[in-house]
């Protein structure tokens, strides 16, 4: 079973999402932080109980307090290293060429794409885990 993380603060897309990725893929485990705060104490939890890190993480740029790339540069090397197999994606309202290039510069990211989730992007997405 997967497990996704979505951390967005737009009460629309934590409905939207998680009925998107449902459609797809049908017996996963979806938690949802609405505070990029909120997600790293999730994160820490996981880690210190022991459980499995989600296998994906979709993270919104634009959050309230700390936004997206703030969220990563505040991930521990515990939790980068708990993460090492996740794989984490920006969502972003716009595509910036600047927000893309930044996005890079993080190893843990492995995709930047425009909201919404859309049901072809997670068939691609369950596609390439399962061909690892």
């Amino acid at each position: 079973m997967n497990r996704y993380l979505l951390i967005d603060d737009d009460e629309v897309i934590t409905m939207i999402h998680p009925a998107i990725i449902r459609r797809v893929d049908k017996d996963c485990h979806i938690d949802i932080s609405k505070q990029s705060y909120e997600a790293l104490d999730f994160l820490n939890k996981q880690l210190a109980e022991g459980n499995n890190p989600p296998d994906f993480i979709f993270l919104d740029i634009n959050m309230p307090m700390i936004n997206g790339f703030q969220f990563l540069d505040k991930l521990s090397d515990q939790l980068i290293e708990f993460l090492r197999n996740s794989q984490v994606v920006m969502l972003s309202s716009s595509v910036d060429p600047r927000d893309i290039e930044k996005a890079k510069h993080y190893p843990i990211v492995k995709d930047f794409i425009s909201k919404p989730l859309s049901i072809e992007y997670i068939n691609t997405i369950l596609n390439k885990e399962s061909h690892k």
